[in-house]
């Protein structure tokens, strides 16, 4: 399992630092949603909260918030001590692709629809609800696998 922090990393460097804060987490939120519904486990450690704007790993959050609507700096990174496998780093680079044309409320929306696990659990204005990965895993089914 990887370091959150690296898999953030990657997926800045894969939209050539071009990213903001909401973009990477909605970029985060959906990589941890495809690899659990693919995988039935988690990319990353890290839980995420149903917050106004969606889906957020909180210390990934308040790490780059002072970026407001700008790019993530490298510079801004933790020191990562752990890699991701080759598998993981796969799956990574492939997420990215599938999203690096995606703007900002194109992504959102993906966030936001009816049956995501986020949407399930919001509450306006509130902080500190929890989004499972039981209903990340139902969100894979209903929302990903879906066969229009």
């Amino acid at each position: 399992m990887c370091n959150v922090f690296a898999v953030a990393k990657k997926l800045c460097e894969a939209r050539d630092w071009k990213i903001s804060n909401l973009e990477l987490q909605k970029m985060l939120y959906i990589s941890q949603v495809l690899h659990i519904g693919i995988f039935g486990h988690h990319l990353f450690r890290g839980d995420f909260e149903a917050w106004d704007y969606g889906p957020v790993v909180p210390e990934v959050y308040r790490r780059f918030k002072i970026f407001g609507n700008k790019s993530v700096q490298e510079w801004a990174f933790p020191e990562i001590n752990e890699e991701c496998s080759d598998e993981e780093n796969g799956f990574i680079a492939e997420v990215s692709k599938l999203l690096s044309d995606l703007k900002p409320f194109q992504l959102v929306n993906l966030t936001h629809r009816k049956g995501t696990a986020w949407e399930k659990v919001y509450v306006p204005g509130a902080k500190n609800t929890y989004i499972s990965e039981d209903d990340m895993k139902k969100e894979y089914a209903d929302v990903w696998q879906k066969k229009e």
